[in-house]
């Protein structure tokens, strides 16, 4: 019984660490011509990391302008709603998602490696008695 959970709970834990979309970053001038199109993520100078939907910013001018949240990797810090302006030039990184080719083909592979063994396993064959 615990192979077959295991044999379900790992690949969706492989799925979790890597799927189809990730957060990639990207060039100041690339941000420019995509702002507006998708989710974005900013790590301003100062260390801070602000998360934004696509329909919740605006780029005017210098500035991104809109409404989204402070980012922490730690599960007891809480996110923070932001909602103002942060100049261009006060941003370290642009990141914005993006389609990979290699999580998905990975994740694709390692579901089919998963189904095989799992249909092995309940076939009997795997079991090493008859």
């Amino acid at each position: 019984m615990k192979r077959y959970i295991a044999a379900i709970l790992v690949p969706c834990f492989l799925l979790q660490l890597s799927g189809c979309y990730s957060m990639q970053e990207i060039s100041r001038d690339e941000f420019e011509q995509r702002s507006g199109q998708e989710d974005l993520q900013i790590k301003t100078n100062g260390g801070k990391i602000l998360s934004f939907n696509k329909d919740d910013y605006i780029v005017r001018s210098d500035s991104i302008i809109g409404v989204g949240n402070t980012v922490s990797y730690y599960d007891w810090i809480p996110e923070i709603e932001f909602e103002g302006s942060i100049a261009i030039d006060e941003v370290e990184s642009f990141s914005m998602e993006g389609f990979s080719v290699f999580n998905t083909v990975g994740a694709a592979l390692v579901g089919i490696f998963i189904g095989i063994i799992v249909s092995v396993e309940i076939s009997g064959i795997g079991s090493g008695g008859f």
